[in-house]
């Protein structure tokens, strides 16, 4: 039988993140810290060209280097109240199925910024979509937020799809934001507010 990722007692936010209580569980998913054991699995996921371009800060290649350095760097930003950056696993066999992290956080107007990444052979399963409603959840019910958003480039409509599944709504765009190659692209913003968040049961694959 497959191994079930083992639910332990995590290292737990700090600072204005202490209301959200780590792991966060979803259907086919646990979503932690960091670990060092992490690294050769980050480093091996994100050092692919196709993850790290739709994202605003991943750098390539992906070394191992870099995976170290997150994964001793993360729990400390988790635990200071930095961000809420945590790593996707299958609950079923443990395997490293991505990334999400709230970040950016203005406690006056109650607001952060959503980024996530999800490992190529698992794109398509809708993934990404259960790992995002898990912490907008978090970020509405335990932290208080006001709002959510989250910037798209504009050759990634499957990362729009996501967002729209949740209930993100397209707010603008931001021409010629970033350069990738040789191409200057866009980018969509969407945003969510606590109001309009409607967590809701979704079928595996959609």
């Amino acid at each position: 039988m497959p191994r079930r990722e083992r639910v332990r007692e995590e290292l737990q936010p700090g600072g204005p993140l202490e209301p959200v209580h780590l792991p966060l569980v979803t259907p086919r998913m646990l979503l932690r810290t960091a670990r060092p054991v992490d690294a050769q699995a980050l480093a091996t996921v994100l050092n692919d060209r196709s993850v790290s371009r739709p994202t605003l800060r991943m750098p390539y290649p992906y070394t191992l280097e870099h995976a170290r350095r997150f994964a001793t760097r993360n729990p400390v930003q988790v635990s200071s109240g930095e961000a809420l950056s945590l790593l996707a696993f299958a609950r079923e066999g443990g395997e490293l199925l991505g990334g999400i992290a709230l970040r950016e956080f203005d406690w006056r107007d109650r607001r952060a910024t959503l980024g996530y990444w999800i490992a190529r052979r698992h794109w398509g399963k809708g993934l990404a979509t259960e790992a995002v409603e898990a912490v907008c959840r978090a970020g509405f019910r335990q932290l208080h937020l006001h709002r959510i958003e989250a910037e798209v480039f504009s050759f990634n409509p499957a990362s729009a799809r996501v967002l729209g599944h949740v209930g993100f709504r397209l707010e603008g765009t931001r021409r010629q934001v970033a350069r990738k190659g040789v191409r200057w692209v866009d980018s969509q913003i969407y945003g969510l507010l606590a109001s309009e968040f409607q967590a809701s049961a979704r079928v595996p694959g959609r």
